[in-house]
């Protein structure tokens, strides 16, 4: 039998890595109750060339959430805070376990 998926949302962040400690200060502010981020690397609309010492200048940083969290989010990182700054959002259905959507926090 297969288990109970419950539809939550995954939203994705590129962005300077200089950003990272205000912006994970506003996730969580914004109702994101954990995150996972990592240094990026990819060819786009924003170059990520290596750093002073060989470190990536851009981070992935992804938040699994409920749709009106998901929403603070999007918005927060579509805002005039962030113009002329390198930085990318999405927004992604993600189908989870019912246990797992809960640990979310309140839909």
């Amino acid at each position: 039998m297969l288990a109970k998926l419950t539809e939550v949302r995954a939203v994705r962040i590129i962005c300077d890595s200089v950003l990272k400690d205000d912006l994970l200060q506003h996730l969580h502010d914004l109702g994101a109750t954990g995150w996972t981020w990592w240094r990026a690397h990819g060819k786009g609309e924003h170059t990520t060339d290596d750093g002073l010492f060989n470190e990536s200048p851009q981070m992935y940083l992804e938040v699994w959430c409920h749709t009106a969290v998901a929403e603070k989010i999007m918005k927060y990182c579509n805002s005039s805070h962030f113009t002329h700054i390198g930085m990318a959002a999405g927004v992604t259905p993600l189908y989870v376990s019912a246990a797992q959507a809960k640990a979310l926090g309140p839909a």
